[in-house]
């Protein structure tokens, strides 16, 4: 992954909107330091959980049978 969501210039939010819509549908992590919202912890600096562990346990789940399902 490039660099986090936290470090985006204006001009890179417009040019990378499709980009920024998968990143953050849906919300999961927010930063602690500037309250951007990010699917997966990788895309902010400082990520605190949005969800209860069991909606983790729920989405890895399903990413897991997706990944899967693709290589098929």
């Amino acid at each position: 992954m490039a660099k986090s969501l936290c470090k985006w210039r204006r001009g890179e939010v417009e040019a990378h909107l499709a980009t920024l819509t998968e990143i953050t549908t849906p919300p999961r992590v927010a930063c602690s330091k500037c309250a951007r919202v990010a699917s997966e912890k990788g895309y902010v600096c400082r990520p605190i959980s949005l969800v209860s562990d069991e909606e983790n346990k729920t989405k890895k789940a399903s990413d897991l049978a997706a990944k899967k399902a693709k290589k098929s």
